[in-house]
């Protein structure tokens, strides 16, 4: 007997279905995995950067001592100060940088260098800084530049440009022109490493996100743009997943394609 045309249509349905469910756990899990692998650098470099954008506040915060003084009337010669801050650190340092109060409630901050410390790239600059009262000539205290909170946002940033562990990798140029790049490999930070390939897995991510949110039948009762605070649990957690990444999507895109994280 040949089955009913209502039953074709529902076994057709119901094929379909499975089908769309079936492609739907895959790019769930492409975009689970390519999360779990550029989703840590993402956040590390976004903590960081927001660090170093408010070094100042936090700087001021955290070490009042150092940065803030009480106005005065009239300052002491730079020179004086310049002394001061020598006297302060070992004889055999150098002197970096003077970098004379941006504000009239700023110190004097005068920077060395240990001329013993290894130099780029086979060690990272940590300049000694020292703070002196520009009004009263006080000597304030001092600090390694990489100490602290802000110090080390600065060494974590810095770690996805080349500084840190690096690997060598077959160079291009060499291959094209030996005579113009006569060295076979280049030096490459890994963690810039990761951070070139998560650039190209970001849009892989941005992609399949956009393609797990964009509406279909088999998830009709789904909400585009609000979250169901209501239902509580993974729903909840899902709308706003969902809906923070389609909100970013476009912003992180055109950060990957301005090129900047390459």
């Amino acid at each position: 007997t040949r089955p009913a045309q209502g039953e074709c249509m529902t076994t057709t349905v119901t094929t379909n279905r499975r089908a769309d469910a079936a492609v739907l756990r895959r790019i769930w899990r492409l975009h689970f995995w390519v999360g779990l692998f550029a989703a840590p650098m993402l956040v590390i470099l976004a903590c960081s950067g927001l660090v170093i954008l408010y070094s100042q506040p936090i700087n001021d915060l955290l070490n009042r001592d150092l940065f803030l003084v009480e106005p005065g009337s009239a300052t002491v010669p730079l020179d004086d100060q310049l002394a001061t801050a020598s006297s302060h650190v070992a004889e055999t340092f150098l002197l970096d940088a003077v970098i004379p109060p941006a504000a009239g409630d700023r110190a004097t901050r005068v920077d060395f260098v240990n001329p013993e410390d290894p130099a780029y790239p086979q060690g990272e600059g940590n300049a000694t800084q020292v703070f002196v009262n520009p009004y009263t000539g006080a000597y304030l205290g001092q600090r390694e530049e990489l100490s602290g909170i802000v110090g080390f946002a600065n060494q974590m940033h810095r770690l996805f440009g080349n500084d840190g562990p690096q690997v060598h990798l077959p160079s291009v140029g060499h291959l094209i022109n030996p005579s113009a790049y006569p060295d076979a490999t280049i030096p490459v930070g890994t963690a810039n490493l990761w951070l070139e390939l998560s650039a190209v897995w970001i849009l892989v991510l941005m992609a399949s996100g956009l393609y797990l949110w964009w509406p279909r039948a088999i998830e009709s009762a789904k909400p585009l743009l609000r979250v169901r605070w209501g239902k509580g649990g993974r729903i909840r957690w899902r709308d706003l997943h969902a809906l923070t990444g389609v909100i970013i999507a476009v912003i992180l895109i055109g950060y990957v394609l301005s090129g900047l994280t390459w």
